[in-house]
């Protein structure tokens, strides 16, 4: 199997197309394991030793008759 093919079966199930499971499986695992591995970045690692973020407090969504 090619890239190409993959492709052809990945737009094939998109489309509500007939397709193989079998080879659909495959071809997305293949898709998968190809894509590049993204680090989070750190600013997004919480620290276990910070304070909690206060919370804003609620709007008041009464109308003021």
């Amino acid at each position: 199997m090619t890239m190409q093919n993959d492709h052809q079966i990945i737009q094939a199930i998109g489309e509500g197309g007939p397709f193989d499971p079998v080879q659909a499986i495959r071809a997305l695992a293949r898709l998968v394991a190809s894509a590049p591995a993204k680090e989070p970045p750190p600013a997004v690692m919480a620290d276990p030793d910070a304070a909690p973020a206060k919370k804003r407090p609620a709007k008041d969504n009464t109308a003021a008759e």
